[in-house]
């Protein structure tokens, strides 16, 4: 009845999994996370792999939190609560995903444009 709710979720982790290992990010995800301690920032590679799986798990989780919470048959506030927190912690990973993807890049795209107008003398 609600299959497409758990194949979803499947299809989501495992396009992300398969990915991340087409990439090689999960072979070297120990060794990423090392270097990223170590170093006291995260690395390139460690953000690779953070990236891979923000490009595809946050729409999916928040779109099967909303779907699901029908049926979630809430009884205490603590349950109403951590169900919010969980879908605006979605929303915020998605955001931030679309801001970092699109955004960042149309302003250096700008900033650019700008160089160059100036370089031009307009």
């Amino acid at each position: 009845r609600h299959y497409w709710f758990s194949f979803v979720l499947t299809l989501a982790s495992l396009y992300s999994t398969f990915t991340q290992i087409a990439q090689g990010h999960l072979a070297g995800a120990c060794q990423a996370l090392r270097d990223s301690a170590a170093a006291g920032v995260q690395t390139q590679e460690f953000m690779d792999l953070l990236t891979a799986e923000r490009r595809i798990e946050p729409a999916p989780a928040f779109l099967v939190q909303v779907y699901a919470m029908p049926f979630m048959g809430f009884h205490r506030l603590d349950q109403i609560l951590a169900t919010f927190v969980s879908i605006a912690l979605s929303v915020k990973s998605l955001v931030a995903y679309l801001a970092e993807s699109i955004d960042l890049p149309l302003g250096e795209v700008c900033e650019e444009l700008r160089e160059r107008d100036r370089g031009n003398g307009n």
